[in-house]
Formats: structure tokens, sequence, C-alpha cells
């Protein structure tokens, strides 16, 4: 997964975006230049860049906040976005849970 971030940090500036190594409760630690960093969930937006990165986000966020038995409508779908306590826009989620689902 990867994350923007949303602040200046030292010579890193806000927009860059980074690998994400660890989600722990309200943080995320990133990898900025070999360094691993922590970051408040205010302080980064996760982002998808592919196809692939949608797959493997779908796929985190399906296994850390639900399960597949209630996701074969949309409708599932839906209220799991609403569990996503992760700094990540509903709609990156609900595209990105269904591109696991059926690809």
């Amino acid at each position: 997964m990867k994350a923007r971030l949303k602040i200046n940090y030292g010579d890193v500036k806000a927009g860059q975006i980074f690998q994400i190594k660890e989600m722990l409760d309200r943080f995320a630690a990133l990898d900025i230049n070999g360094r691993i960093a922590d970051f408040g969930y205010g302080e980064i937006e996760i982002i998808s860049e592919s196809l692939s990165d949608d797959f493997f986000l779908g796929q985190q966020l399906i296994n850390t906040f639900g399960n597949t038995s209630n996701l074969m409508r949309q409708a599932g779908i839906n209220k799991l976005c609403v569990k996503i306590s992760w700094p990540i826009k509903k709609t990156l989620a609900s595209r990105a849970i269904n591109t696991y689902l059926w690809c």
C-alpha cells in the first residue's frame, strides 16, 4: 500500500508518496528514503496508483475489517466501507474491494 503525506516532514514535502510498511491502531509506518517514520492517520491519505494496488488494498481491507460472506452485493460493500477507520476515501475503498472480489 502507498500513502500520500498531507504535511511537510523534514526535507520531505506534502504530497509526496511513500510505501506503507505497517498500519497500527491510529498510526502508519512509512518508509521514507530508507527510514521508517510513524505518522498519525490525520497526516496521511492512503492512495492507489494501479489495478494491482487496488487488488492488494482490497485484500487488506477485507482481511482487517470484514469477511467475504456478506460482500456479494454492493450494499454489503458499502456497509464495510463505513466500518473502515483508515485514512482512505470511501470511493477508493469501494473500488479496491470490488477489484479484489471480482478480479
